[in-house]
């Protein structure tokens, strides 16, 4: 998986293709699925083990990742690069379990059936029950005022309930307390009439006052159905009592957390102790495709800084939206390298000054003091001295080029360290068809991390503190009292699967 979702800058989703895509060309040419999977995956808990998810149905996981996997029809078919929200996968089919026979699914089926009564049971024998239960009472003499109501126009669906209808408020169906009226089954008449030869007026009603029936019935079934279906009555508590306990825990526990931040500070400060880096080496590892694409990156990586993308412009269309974009792509501590153009001394100091304005204080620009080709042109580079730079600079042509992680790191954080002395100096070695790079600059031993190195944790662990004394405070306050007998039964419907 290489990650790539909404709200990802554009060219980053660029880049998330193009690795993906590149990734693919590897697969066809022989690559190894492990080792790709192990170098490049973005899926943290499943990139070491070749990228093995847990056996899934087609309900169980999002359909756009479903249908291609389960189009793969052998063992070992690898998918073409498709994308869901949470980014670009590849998809190889180590196995699949065939649909299992009818005997070895029917206890499952057997519940599921059972757990929806009205899939059992016919509509017919649905209607009876629920009319049996609701009091249904029809009165035949109100349907005979209906039928002599209506006339043949209903059979071209332009019949018109009358304007003078006699006995309109009479009672035509009662549910319950309920009463629906001539007047209410003849409005539903005209809304629900179309143009049919096939029947006559009268066979035409009867179709229609069957179909309103069998909706007042529906209705009140769903409007009782917590009354009349003790599984569905249990479903929607657990649901209210659900909502209720996220209202509470959201306001008690996990919002609270987030919102008092001197209560989150004062926490963190008391238990420092467990928030520890371990051991760590101010490092950088270069992982290249090619010991000439090593060498590469290791030659522009000496010379201090490496430039990764430049603009011709013209001097005096300065102040620019192409050019302030531009510039304001440099990240903080980078510089923007000035060149090209024949200004006078007070010129350059001028121009400095305007981009340095454009980007602000929190980057350097600078003045190329060699002559250049062009000088009625200004040149307008973007230079950084982090390694990281080296992905945008060789990875134009092939994403899986060169991989850069720099940093005060880990020994967990890079496989790389496993091959090397974990000392300060400089290592190169080949491993898997991929050349490496270490250098350790400084070990730092193990030290407390900051509150902002390691927030989400801590936010995590306050909140179950509050959590505790929340609950702690509602024990003391309010009795707690178990229910054995009720526990007992409980106990009982469990171990009997039921």
């Amino acid at each position: 998986m290489v990650r790539a979702y909404e709200g990802m800058p554009a060219e980053d989703l660029e880049k998330a293709e193009a690795k993906i895509m590149e990734i693919k060309s590897k697969l066809d040419q022989g690559g190894d699925w492990d080792e790709l999977t192990r170098q490049f995956s973005e899926d943290p808990s499943t990139s070491n083990a070749g990228g093995v998810v847990r056996w899934f149905g087609s309900g169980d996981i999002i359909a756009e990742f479903a249908e291609p996997a389960f189009a793969l029809e052998n063992k070992g078919d690898i998918s073409r690069p498709f994308q869901t929200p949470y980014g670009w996968h590849i998809v190889k089919l180590l196995d699949k379990k065939p649909l299992e026979s009818l005997d070895e699914l029917k206890d499952d089926l057997t519940k599921r059936i059972e757990r929806d009564e009205r899939s059992r049971i016919s509509k017919k024998m649905v209607a009876k029950k629920i009319k049996k239960e609701s009091g249904f009472a029809y009165q035949a003499s109100t349907y005979a005022l209906a039928e002599k109501a209506v006339d043949e126009r209903l059979t071209q669906g332009q019949w018109a309930v009358p304007d003078t209808l006699a006995y309109a408020d009479s009672t035509l169906v009662k549910l319950n307390s309920r009463s629906y009226s001539l007047g209410d089954f003849l409005g539903y008449v005209a809304e629900k009439q179309q143009k049919n030869k096939r029947g006559t007026a009268l066979e035409m009603l009867k179709g229609i006052y069957d179909q309103y029936e069998q909706e007042l019935l529906q209705t009140y079934e769903e409007e009782n159905l917590a009354n009349t279906n003790e599984a569905y009555a249990m479903l929607l508590k657990e649901y209210r009592d659900g909502i209720l306990l996220f209202q509470l825990m959201d306001d008690k526990v996990w919002s609270r957390a987030v919102a008092d931040t001197s209560g989150l500070k004062s926490f963190f400060e008391l238990n420092r102790d467990k928030y520890q880096w371990k051991e760590r080496a101010d490092a950088v590892v270069l992982n290249a495709e090619s010991a000439s694409t090593l060498d590469t990156a290791l030659l522009l990586l000496g010379a201090g800084w490496v430039s990764y993308d430049s603009r011709q412009l013209d001097p005096a269309k300065l102040d620019t939206v192409q050019l302030r974009n531009f510039a304001r792509r440099a990240r903080k501590g980078e510089r923007i390298w000035l060149g090209g153009t024949n200004l006078d001394t007070k010129g350059k100091i001028a121009l400095i000054k305007a981009v340095q304005n454009m980007v602000g204080e929190d980057k350097d620009v600078e003045f190329d003091p060699k002559a250049a080709a062009d000088k009625e042109k200004l040149t307008v580079t973007l230079q950084s001295t982090s390694a990281k730079t080296l992905e945008k600079v060789l990875n134009k042509n092939s994403a899986l080029a060169i991989k850069v992680n720099e940093g005060l790191l880990e020994k967990k954080d890079s496989e790389a360290f496993d091959q090397v002395e974990w000392k300060v100096g400089e290592y190169r070695f080949e491993k898997d068809n991929r050349f490496y790079y270490v250098q350790i600059k400084q070990l730092q031993d193990p030290q407390p991390k900051e509150l902002n190195e390691t927030r989400g944790l801590v936010i995590s662990d306050y909140q179950n503190l509050l959590e505790k004394d929340w609950v702690n405070g509602l024990r003391e306050k309010y009795e707690v009292k178990t229910d054995e007998k009720e526990l007992e039964k409980i106990i009982r419907k469990l171990e009997k699967g039921t």
